[in-house]
């Protein structure tokens, strides 16, 4: 294509990669961040942000998203990420209940113990349904999984937040998702 000033420029527009693919030597650029020292360490949030980053690594590692291409591993360390996230349960009927699973992967790079599993918001709650927190006094190895159910009980027309907050030996705890009904 051309400038304004009539000279041609040359655009290429591609997937992010280190590399060249006509030279695989030729490096293009270091997309990772710095490491818990940059300002884009645990900035950002999960709106619009992928679930994993350039390296394939799960997001968050930390107590939130990373800004840009890279989520810093935060190695020695077990590290949440839940999914939904946020956790939307919409429009329910007043004076229901609905339920709804929160997956929690281990992203870190070492087993991770929850200590426990809290509920805030006036009309949300854990489920007492037996297996339903598969997370409290477990542990979870790198890369499983355990699950917490959560309930939202209406009484009223009014949006309501809340949030499922894990304590654990893991990067940023404790670790908060968002919960919101109407």
């Amino acid at each position: 294509t051309l400038d304004e000033s009539g000279n041609f420029v040359d655009m290429h527009f591609g997937p992010i990669s280190l590399t060249d693919p006509g030279n695989p030597v030729k490096i293009n650029g270091d997309y990772h961040l710095v490491g818990t020292t940059s300002p884009a360490y645990n900035t950002a949030t999960a709106a619009g942000a992928p679930n994993h980053d350039f390296d394939s690594q799960l997001r968050p590692q930390g107590g939130a998203f990373d800004i840009g291409a890279d989520e810093v591993l935060v190695s020695g360390l077990g590290a949440v990420f839940f999914s939904p996230n946020p956790v939307a349960f919409g429009t329910v009927a007043v004076n229901t209940t609905a339920s709804q699973t929160i997956v929690v992967t281990n992203s870190g790079t070492l087993p991770l113990t929850i200590t426990s599993a809290a509920v805030t918001g006036a009309r949300f709650a854990k489920s007492t349904a037996v297996g339903a927190d598969t997370c409290t006094g477990n542990i979870i190895g790198v890369g499983a999984s355990c699950s917490v159910v959560v309930t939202f009980s209406p009484t009223g027309t009014t949006a309501q937040t809340g949030a499922l907050t894990l304590v654990d030996n893991g990067a940023g705890s404790p670790q908060s998702v968002a919960l919101t009904g109407n």
